[in-house]
């Protein structure tokens, strides 16, 4: 058995985890999946209003924002570029203004800006809405939930004094499938083996999928009882084809009872057996297929006594129209001038003005109609909203979506109930007009918070204290304090070109932050690569890690903690979404690299994941129970089973295989050469984790010295397959490799049309990123790759490594990876490069990304997925976090004083940088292997002073030290004889400068 894990991420309760519209949101259930939304934007007054729909371009950019939200901000352009605009920001409720760092709220503060030498008229709308889970992570469809009930009904699974036991069907001890399936222990989205999401179940996942698709196919359950129950019969709410054999309950006579139940039909229904006396204690129940063909989902089971009658399933409707209350909690209906015909207790502004003494000419933006609490029938607390300004209505959406609705609705100035498709509602503060004079800007606050009525009283009382001048210097005060929280990258001067565009990009990466994602039966908060993803992504969440690391290392664990599995999980040996690129290993390597892997953080942090990352890679590797990444007989990798690329969606050669129908038998390279580098990753962990040990061999106890044999002997095996089987001299490129019927190798697979390489492209040089003794060992290789890599007729272009090789017959211009250029491959390549110490090309792909990044952020404020290499434009998402963060990593690495940029053949046991970045010093491991080739690191200092590099107390100088870029030096390091020997490299100013160069 396993014990679960927690997969949140560790992240207030209050942030931008919006699905629909930028602004601010609260997790109102975790458990349920409830969340609330308040999305405030700007619009033209009585003209444009564009809704900042998180899904497509709409005009808002995210701008601003802190590691944890202590502060965020978005831009809404209301004319392009600059002209007219609103700063939209939000941060917690500080002590004393209604906050007590519990998460009860944020401050608004709407800043317009208006550039022009007219005056401009516009509006600002407050958009409340309650937000329920889905039926998938890829539907918009509100989830239908289901309540059980009968007479002396106890929805639990625990005996409850004779009454009705509910059982929930994914709580099963053993779901056993007779024809075992390549996904059987890594289940996508780390749903449970068998899971399945719709409506009709309890808690919206029930028991199906292949279930009773194969004869033999078996579930067991336990079902435990504290006092006894008479005449008890057994429910199993079920749908689907398919006849299941029943044995279990032995009764007094300790006789199993047996029987059948048949499933027949697309509804669900009750499927009912008798069972008889049950005594208390631990009862057991199995179910097991007697056909093939069948496909039966199961919601729940129960166990019944007789006298409770008929159980009883009642869809639960989820309500998304709040009660508005005064702000002393009164519900507004109490009201005599209460105006019947509106549902659930909706109120127009007329109303409200009763109310609450406020409309559309309140004189006083104190007056209590300034403020609103909304309970949502669902939601346990009460929600605030207030604003202080004077000029506004309260409406009501009756919709289901903005996008279009208030944009048609936009000339209607009667209504206060807009009446759409009763979908959904919004609760709409609508503050109108705000006059923008010529060259001038105007601030609106606002204030959202959820507690009790009387909490939230209290909050809109400290919110309003004091006159308007009063107020307006108190969140000011609070503001500026909050904004010194939003990250940016302090950098030296150079790097002061790229830092709009990069504190963009890290206003995004951060921003990118949803609720709910559903896995392993938790609904988490998660951080996608875009919120047009509304889902888990396996290797865009390492990438995304990667990135978190240059802003926050605790968010970067964090992340990284949420795709691993606990040890033994048999549904998931990690979290998998889509391509099976082992991200998450090399972002614990760059985490431990960082910590300092043989500091206490280092170590903690080995402790705490070594074993997630084992069974990982293990999967990877083909050695767990159900991978068939290696049923081939050339040790080559492949993938197919689980995704259908690679790491790229339209790559020619993956491409073609699927449409020849070839993916039983043909391997990439990537996949086995980034088995390889994992394989030596965690082979450094398992001897940093022995040593800790104290074992003399260094190799730890037992398990971990098996481990590091394991890792090396794949190491080996892997290498020697690339070698024997997939490097084809003639192209000058590893091949995609063909197999037999019977997975013998058979030779490359080829471009039908012209017979060349069908792998002239990035992935045929995947070796080197791999360290693997051909690619790296032999010179001549080593130099012909690195020929294919920066030849710029093939796959150096003007804005950094595209993925075909532009030489290639197959080379198109217009494709996804074809003909383009992303940033996940600069990445690893970039890396390399310090791995085959040659840092003036790893410093070649880090300019080049960091130049073509800044082109386009600069002009269009959008953070794209890659770019096309025509124009050198971006293009694809355009709030792209995920494979786009290495644009951070180079930022960081070139121009961030207290970096230490190392490859992937680099232990980093300790490093430390002196509070001003003049002084440095890490002791730092280079294992054997590429022929213990000499090695190269980046350090990046304050710039200004003149610096003396030691090696292991031998002073360094050109060329093997050299200052590319002012305070970033790029240090070479000759081969060690002792690959087992951590070194010690040391930087220390000699001479500084008269005035050191602040850092900005």
């Amino acid at each position: 058995m396993f014990t679960p894990k927690n997969h949140d991420l560790s992240l207030p309760d209050w942030g931008p985890y919006s699905k629909c519209y930028a602004g601010a949101s609260h997790i109102a259930d975790r458990r349920l999946g409830l969340r609330f939304d308040l999305s405030v934007f700007p619009a033209l007054y009585r003209r444009r209003i564009d809704v900042p729909n998180v899904t497509w371009e709409s005009g808002w950019h995210p701008w601003e924002c802190g590691p944890a939200f202590e502060y965020f901000s978005t831009r809404h352009e209301l004319v392009w570029k600059d002209k007219v605009y609103a700063d939209i920001a939000w941060f917690p409720l500080a002590d004393g203004a209604g906050g007590t760092g519990r998460g009860e709220g944020l401050l608004a503060r709407c800043e317009f800006v208006n550039a022009t030498a007219r005056g401009v008229p516009v509006a600002l709308h407050a958009m409340a809405s309650m937000n329920f889970p889905t039926a998938s992570n890829y539907s918009a469809e509100a989830l239908r939930r289901i309540e059980v009930t009968a007479a002396n009904a106890g929805n639990n699974s625990s005996g409850n004094g004779g009454g009705v036991l509910v059982k929930h069907s994914l709580d099963y001890d053993t779901l056993d499938f007779a024809v075992p399936a390549p996904d059987n222990h890594l289940v996508a989205d780390g749903l449970l083996r068998g899971e399945v999401r719709g409506h009709g179940f309890l808690d919206g996942s029930g028991l199906g999928g292949r279930f009773g698709r194969d004869a033999g196919d078996t579930v067991r359950y336990t079902f435990a009882l504290t006092e006894p129950m008479d005449d008890a019969r057994l429910v199993v709410r079920g749908r689907g084809q398919g006849s299941f054999r029943v044995t279990g309950f032995a009764g007094p006579d300790a006789q199993e009872k047996t029987g059948t139940l048949a499933f027949a039909g697309g509804d669900f229904r009750n499927i009912e057996m008798a069972i008889g006396k049950l005594a208390p204690g631990q009862h057991s129940l199995r179910l097991e297929a007697m056909e093939a063909g069948g496909a039966a989902e199961i919601a729940f089971l129960a166990l019944v006594p007789a006298a409770s009658g008929p159980v009883t399933v009642v869809e639960k409707e989820w309500s998304p129209r709040p009660e508005i209350l005064r702000s002393d909690g009164i519900p507004a209906a109490a009201f005599p001038d209460n105006v019947s015909g509106f549902p659930d207790a909706l109120r127009t502004t007329k109303q409200l003005r009763g109310v609450h003494g406020s409309g559309r000419n309140a004189a006083a933006p104190d007056d209590p109609g300034a403020r609103l609490i909304l309970k949502y029938p669902d939601a346990p607390a009460h929600y605030g909203i207030a604003w202080d300004t004077a000029d506004f209505e309260v409406r009501q959406i009756l919709n289901s979506e903005l996008d279009s609705f208030v944009r048609y609705k936009a000339h209607d100035h009667v209504n206060e109930t807009l009446r759409g498709n009763g979908e959904g509602h919004f609760t709409n503060v609508f503050i109108r007009p705000v006059t923008l004079a010529p060259k001038s800007r105007t601030v609106i606050w606002g204030l959202v918070c959820q507690g009790t009525p009387e909490a939230l009283a209290e909050k809109f009382a400290l919110f309003f204290e004091g006159d308007a001048a009063v107020r307006a210097a108190r969140h000011e005060l609070a503001h500026r304090k909050a904004r010194r929280r939003a990250f940016t990258f302090a950098v030296n001067p150079a790097g002061r070109a790229f830092a709009f565009s990069q504190n963009r990009m890290a206003a995004t990466t951060l921003s990118n932050a949803v609720f709910p994602v559903y896995t392993q039966r938790q609904q988490v908060r998660h951080r996608p690569p875009g919120r047009w993803w509304n889902s888990l992504y396996t290797w865009d969440s390492g990438f995304i890690g990667l990135g978190l690391l240059e802003i926050d290392a605790a968010q970067a664990e964090d992340n990284l903690s949420q795709y691993l599995t606990a040890p033994g999980n048999p549904h998931a040996a990690f979290i998998h979404h889509g391509s099976m690129v082992p991200m998450q290993i090399h972002l614990a390597h760059e985490v431990w690299n960082r910590l300092g892997a043989g500091g206490a953080a280092g170590k903690a942090s080995l402790k705490k994941h070594y074993a997630s990352l084992r069974q990982y890679y293990r999967f990877l590797a083909g050695h767990a129970e159900g991978s068939t990444l290696r049923t081939l007989r050339s040790d080559l990798l492949r993938s197919w089973d689980y995704f259908y690329n690679s790491g790229w969606d339209d790559y020619p050669p993956q491409k073609h295989m699927h449409e020849a129908g070839l993916a039983d038998r043909v391997t990439p390279v990537v996949t086995t050469a980034l088995a390889i580098r994992c394989a030596k990753t965690l082979a450094l962990a398992a001897r940093e984790l022995g040593e800790a040990t104290g074992s003399d061999d260094g190799g730890g106890d037992a398990a971990l010295a098996a481990d590091v044999a394991g890792y090396e002997a794949d190491i080996a095996a892997f290498g020697e397959a690339l070698e024997r089987h997939a490097w084809d001299a003639e192209a000058g490129y590893y091949s995609y490799v063909v197999h037999d019927a019977d997975g013998n190798p058979a030779g490359p697979l080829r471009h039908p049309a012209s017979g060349t390489n069908y792998n002239r492209g990035l992935d045929g040089l995947f070796p080197l990123v791999a360290g693997a003794a051909g690619a790296v060992g032999d010179a001549g290789r080593r130099g012909l790759l690195l020929e294919r890599l920066f030849d710029p007729a093939r796959v150096w272009t003007e804005i950094g490594l595209t993925a075909v090789d532009r030489s290639a017959p197959y080379y198109r211009r217009d494709g996804y990876w074809s003909g383009t250029v992303w940033f996940p491959q600069q990445w690893f390549f970039w890396k390399t490069m310090l791995d085959l110490a040659r840092p003036d090309l790893a410093l070649a792909i880090a300019q080049r990304a960091l130049e073509t990044w800044r082109a386009e952020v600069d002009e269009s404020y959008h953070c794209f997925e890659h770019f096309l290499i025509e124009t050198g434009r971006g293009c694809g998402w355009h709030q792209f976090s995920g494979l786009s963060t290495p644009v951070m990593i180079f930022y960081a690495a070139c121009y961030c004083p207290g970096r230490l940029s190392v490859g992937f053949d680099a232990w980093v046991r300790a490093s430390r940088f002196s509070a001003r970045a003049t002084q440095f010093e890490s002791e730092i491991l280079f294992p054997g292997g590429g022929g213990r080739m000499a090695r190269s690191v980046l350090v990046c200092m304050r710039a200004g002073p003149r610096y003396r590099v030691t090696w292991n107390g031998g002073e360094l100088a050109a060329p093997a030290v050299s200052e590319p870029v002012p305070g970033l030096l790029a240090v070479t390091l000759a081969a060690e004889a002792r690959a087992t020997t951590p070194g010690r490299l040391e930087v220390r100013a000699v001479q500084p400068s008269e005035q050191p160069t602040p850092v900005e």
